[in-house]
Formats: structure tokens, sequence, C-alpha cells
């Protein structure tokens, strides 16, 4: 015979969860309130439900009710049947969509230049989540504290940099994110004051990402307060985890010493920030301070700018505190089997310091997972090993570095798309027109030619020279390799003692009495006898004398040519690639490789972002000389 329902049983049941866990007399403290409450807890989703009502009305007016029932919230939803997790997921995401959406058409307006349009999507969602906020949307309370931050390393940094005193939370609106981009159309808007507004809003909810405080500094840039603007990128500092934004750093500061008359510390942090990523930027703005006020710092070296720095006080490298989290997250996320976070956290404190056991950590790492057998669509010498791509690089992009006793060598290669998308032409006259239009009075043109190949010209290269500390020289190709349209971008730097090759074979010439002591006949372009500006090919440089001096940079970079020469297999559809292109040639865009991105050899990181563009707020306006 079928039993009848025990209704007696479930009436006890519903008073235990009042009576029993949750007593009608309440707790005295929050901790002693929750591990009652707690103690009620079963697998009955339905008894949970009781539980937490019940709980609710006994502490609705406590000190801490409010903790008590944000609690409740988050322990009824852990013991929700999968069914019920899922559907509260599908209302997070489409209300999360929602504000991907805004930022979306915010950005895209902005790309086409449409400001107000941006404006008008933007701030209405910006003043919807204030208000939310202003209503009691994570608001903060005795127990918990909200934060809106982006990743673990951010988390970590806030407690262990911060030290909040209560239990950090994570808000699901993306209070941050809008806020950021809200001051980002305001700055473009030119309204500075009500971006820095925003900006600030959006350091309440994570105090720990550098690249706000950035903009900030960038706002009061455009008001012509740069005393503020320095002191914003020195907030900064603590917060900086990655090569890049160290170099935006350094860079940042180093308008600010223009603007203030300190032109030698300006150079000094502008070559330092050359040691973390390469920036074309960087050598302009020394180029600026040798125009407009002659004073010429483009052969300061390394020791010099450490110096000048020092004496100013501004630390080189990153802050000891960044080094020791992403040290220990590293190895704490390798333990626990995050390897995804590990490689982050030991790749960025590679880019960093250039620890060699950060290198062998991050190196471990990519052969523990099989990331290190991601094959290049462009077969290198073997003496190339592959490193960290800076963060800033796109995910296609894979980085290799060579070394000897008398160069070091970064190469970087990457997948183009197929069709016109390259930013080369098939024709080397075009290319060598091109890139002479980009040339800064500190760079030369070495070679602009057809890589040829056995079965046909199947790609264009460059390799350009800068005067940096020292002389660098830059190999900019594209070719149509078996795998596919492919780039590759080396950049090779003398290293021990320099200029060996230009004084042997000048004087080997001088004695030969083909040039003079007023070097006449030893600079040329290789390509016009008529053009007499800029930092020349030299004789030394031929082709004819790479053998007699193997490990010179330029002979490294010709080398590698050579390999890729003899060992990919190429196929024919570059000339059918430049006819879709209209056998176009560069048209002067800057960052592509082809000019103007002079490095630090054997540093890591990538061009600077700022905010929703690449280095949207550092490319200096034509100024005149004060």
């Amino acid at each position: 015979m079928a039993s009848k329902p025990n209704n007696r049983k479930k009436q006890e049941t519903v008073e235990g969860a009042a009576t029993g866990g949750v007593p009608n007399q309440r707790a005295d403290t929050y901790e002693e309130a929750m591990a009652a409450i707690r103690a009620q807890l079963t697998d009955d989703y339905g008894h949970n439900i009781m539980v937490v009502m019940q709980a609710s009305e006994l502490y609705a007016d406590s000190p801490f009710g409010e903790e008590v029932l944000r609690e409740c919230g988050r322990l009824l939803f852990e013991s929700a049947p999968d069914d019920v997790k899922e559907q509260v997921a599908e209302v997070a995401e489409a209300e999360s969509g929602k504000w991907d959406g805004i930022i979306e058409q915010t950005v895209e307006h902005l790309r086409d230049g449409q400001v107000e349009q941006a404006l008008e999507t933007i701030l209405p969602a910006a003043n919807e989540l204030l208000e939310a906020h202003e209503k009691g949307a994570f608001e903060e309370d005795s127990i918990s504290c909200y934060y809106d931050l982006s990743g673990p390393i951010e988390h970590i940094m806030l407690c262990d940099l911060l030290k909040p005193d209560k239990e950090v939370r994570l808000v699901t609106l993306p209070f941050k994110d809008v806020y950021f981009v809200c001051a980002s159309v305001l700055y473009e808007a030119g309204r500075y004051d009500e971006a820095i507004e925003w900006l600030k809003r959006a350091i309440a909810w994570d105090p720990v990402d550098a690249r706000i405080y950035f903009e900030c500094a960038e706002n009061y840039k455009r008001k012509g307060d740069f005393a503020t603007a320095e002191e914003w990128f020195d907030r900064a500092y603590s917060y900086i985890t990655s090569a890049d934004s160290l170099a935006k750093w350094y860079r940042g500061k180093g308008f600010c010493a223009i603007e203030q008359g300190r032109y030698e510390l300006a150079a000094a942090l502008f070559f330092t920030s050359m040691i973390f990523a390469e920036s074309d930027i960087a050598i302009s703005e020394i180029m600026y301070i040798r125009d407009a006020f002659e004073e010429d710092y483009l052969n300061m070296m390394p020791d010099q700018s450490f110096s000048v720095l020092e004496e100013a006080n501004i630390p080189v490298g990153p802050s000891d505190n960044v080094v020791e989290i992403l040290s220990g997250m590293a190895q704490l996320a390798e333990e626990e089997g995050d390897f995804d976070l590990a490689i982050e956290c030991a790749g960025n404190l590679f880019e960093l310091t250039k620890d060699n056991n950060a290198r062998q950590l991050y190196n471990r790492l990519l052969t523990q997972t099989g990331r290190d057998k991601e094959k290049s669509p462009v077969a290198l010498p073997e003496a190339y090993a592959r490193i960290q791509r800076a963060p800033s690089d796109p995910e296609e992009l894979m980085a290799f570095e060579a070394n000897g006793e008398q160069f070091a060598a970064i190469v970087k290669v990457k997948r183009l798309p197929e069709g016109p998308q390259g930013v080369l032409g098939s024709d080397p006259q075009d290319v060598i027109a091109g890139v002479r239009g980009m040339f800064a009075s500190s760079q030369g043109l070495i070679e602009a030619e057809e890589l040829a190949t056995a079965s046909g010209a199947d790609g264009v290269y460059t390799i350009i020279k800068s005067k940096m500390n020292g002389v660098q020289y830059c190999l900019y190709l594209e070719m149509e390799a078996a795998a596919g349209p492919a780039s590759v971008q080396g950049f090779f730097e003398e290293r021990g003692v320099t200029g060996m090759r230009d004084a042997m074979v000048y004087a080997m010439l001088n004695s030969a009495g083909e040039i003079d002591e007023g070097l006449e006949g030893w600079m040329r372009d290789p390509y016009d006898s008529s053009i007499t500006q800029g930092f020349l090919m030299n004789r030394s440089e031929a082709r004819e004398f790479d053998s007699e001096f193997p490990q010179h940079p330029l002979s490294v970079c010709r080398a590698l040519l050579d390999y890729i020469r003899e060992n990919n297999s190429l196929r024919r559809l570059w000339a059918a690639r430049s006819r879709r292109a209209g056998g176009r040639r560069c048209g002067g865009r800057r960052g592509c490789g082809l000019v103007g991105e002079a490095r630090a050899v054997g540093q890591g990181g990538g061009p600077c972002t700022s905010g929703l563009g690449e280095g949207k707020h550092l490319r200096r306006p034509t100024r005149m000389p004060k």
C-alpha cells in the first residue's frame, strides 16, 4: 500500500530551518550566524531556499544583515541544481552581451571618427552603471569589498599590495571597462576634466590597472599640466606587469621631461624604454630634441642612460614587488596545473627582467605543454631559439632569438592573410620609393630586392640600418612560403667590440686609394647616387665583405636571408597577389616593419597601445622649437 505524504515531517523540517540551525534568537556575530545557516543546508534545493528565506527574515534589521543576505544568495547559488545554474548563466551572458555590444559599437564609432555618436552610445551606459551602484549594487559592506579586476594577476596584486581588510569579491557588471571607454571618448572630444572623473571612478573598481593611470596622465598632458601628468605616471609604476607597459611608462615620463626642458633626462627615458619594447616613437622624440633644441643624444649609451635616471631617482626595470608576485604566481600556477597562467607570468617576468631562471621556467612550460612544437611558417636556422612573443604581438606571431659573441638578433615570423594584405608590392623599385618617404635622418637603405629562388621571385625584402646606441640592421621580408603568405621581421645589433668591420675595410680601401681622408667615396646610397642625406650605406656594408666578418650583424642578417631562400619551399603566388594589389607600395604606414621600428635587440616587447588604439596619445603633433 502506498504511503501517505508525511506532512508532519515536512513541517518539522521547515521549523527546524527556522528554530534549529537558524534559531529565533540571532547570533551575535556574522561568523556565528553564517555557521548556523550553513549547518542547515543539505542537498535538497527546496529545503535550502526555505533556510535562506528564514535567515533573511531573522537578520533583516541586524547590523550585519546585508552581509548575511548576500552570503546566503551565494550559498543558494552554489547548492542549486545544474539546470538552475545554467539558466542563471544564460541570463548573465545576455546581460554581458548587452554591455559588450555597447562597447563594440562605441569603438566602431571612434574608428570612423564619429566622436559624438560614440559619446551618445557610451555615456548613457556609463551613467546607468553609476546609478545602479549609487542605488546599492555591489556596495561595500562590513564583510566584503567589490572590485572589477582583469584576471588573477590583478587579483593577487591587489591583495598583496593594497592588503584590503575585507574579503575581495568580483562584480558581474563591467564598471571599469564602460567607464574607461567613456573616458576615452571624452578625451577624443576634448572634454578632459570629465574624462578624468570617469577614470577615477574606474580606478575605484580596479586600483591596480596601470592602463587607467596612464590615461589619466594623458588627459593632464592635454590640459598642459605636465607635473600632474607625471604624478599619474608614477602612480602607475607599482602595477606594471609587462615589458610593453613598462616601456610606455618610460615614454610617458619622457614626454613630460621634454615639456619641462629636461632634455637629457627625456633622451635617457626614451632609450631605456627601448630596452623593453620597440618603438619608432622613442627614436622620433630623441630626434625631435636634437632638431628643436640642438641637443644631440642619439649616441647615448645604456650606462649613461641609467646614470641619468639614477640621478633623477627613476628606477630602471620593474618594481621589486611585481617581480616577486610574478615569480610566485608562475610557480604556484604550475603546481596547480594552470599552465596558461604560469606561461603568462613566467613570460612577463622574463621580458621584464631577462632573468635566466624565468626564461628556463618559461621554456620548460612551453615544452611541457607542447607549445614549443608549433611550427613556424618559415623555416629558420637551428641557432634561432623560440622565445615568448610580446604581449601586444598578435597570437599568430612567433618570436625567435640568436646570439653570438659579436651580434644579437631577434626575429619575428607571422602568417599573412591570403590576398593583397601585405605591406610590400612585388616591384623593389616601388618598395625603395615607398620606404624612402618614411626615413628619419638616422636611417638609411642597405638593400631592397626580390627574394630570388630557383622557382622565381617569390618575395620582396628590405634591409634598413638605424643609428641607435650603435647601429642596428632591420630586415623586413614578405614571401609566399609553402604554408602560405608570411612575413619575417628581424633586428640585428652589434655586441662586444664594435666598429671593427668599418675600420678594417676603410683602412684597406684608403690604402688602395679608393677613398680619401675626407671620406669621399665611403658613403653612398646603393640605388641612387644623387641621394646624399641620411645615414647612408658605407662601403664596408657591401655583401662582398660578409665572409670576412661572419659575426657582424649585417652578415648575420644576410645569412638568414640566404637560409630562408635555400631551405623554404616557395610558391609562385607573389606576382598574382601583387596584381590584385595593383602593384602597390608602402604608403608610409608607421609601424609596418619597414622603417622606424628600431629596438634594443635581445629585449622583448611590442608596439605601445594606449586605450582604444595603438599609441593614440603618444604621437606628437608638429611643434615649433621653444
